[in-house]
């Protein structure tokens, strides 16, 4: 129900009056932390688990700076996390010109690969399997992070280390600072 709400909010009437008329009819819409429990449709109980979009880094708003801290810190790889994110930048990007460890649609040509870059923004992160470089290890490791909806704002107060470090100037430091200031509820 709450995403049929956001999803006609979103393609249909996409006015800030009506997407606040959408926030205002569901509390759920707001929410800073995981929310689980049943929810009664049509007297059938369903679970239902939402979580903060701020948990996740839309890969449609990276930079490719982005991505290189992300992929750095996940595959411990200097080398591989720029392939990666200078790939997918190729694949966003609207030019046929490939980053030096990027590539672009010749590329993948020569390479055989079924699927050549949109030069678009992602429909699903499932989409980043068909990026040149991109392991199905490494993509089992990003995906829980990963995320096309949303506006790519991240929630300090919910999001795991990894989405953390993608962001630009946040150290090590940095990040135990907010782990210790969430453990003492702050």
């Amino acid at each position: 129900l709450v995403q049929a709400k956001l999803e006609y909010a979103l393609r249909v009437a996409r006015t800030a009056t009506s997407l606040r008329n959408v926030a205002a009819s569901d509390a759920g819409l707001h929410i800073d932390s995981t929310l689980t429990g049943p929810m009664l449709v049509d007297s059938i109980p369903v679970e239902v688990t939402a979580h903060d979009l701020g948990e996740q880094l839309n890969i449609n708003q990276l930079t490719e700076q982005d991505f290189q801290a992300f992929f750095s810190f996940l595959t411990k790889d200097y080398s591989l996390s720029t392939k990666l994110a200078q790939s997918i930048m190729d694949w966003r990007d609207a030019d046929s010109l490939p980053r030096p460890s990027g590539a672009e649609r010749d590329d993948y040509l020569q390479a055989g690969m079924l699927a050549l870059p949109t030069n678009a923004s992602f429909r699903d992160v499932e989409d980043l399997r068909n990026v040149m470089g991109m392991t199905p290890e490494v993509f089992a490791a990003a995906e829980p992070y990963l995320t096309t909806r949303g506006q790519g704002l991240v929630n300090l107060n919910t999001a795991p280390v990894p989405v953390l470090r993608a962001l630009p100037g946040i150290t090590d430091a940095a990040i135990n600072t907010i782990l210790q200031y969430r453990s003492q509820g702050r």
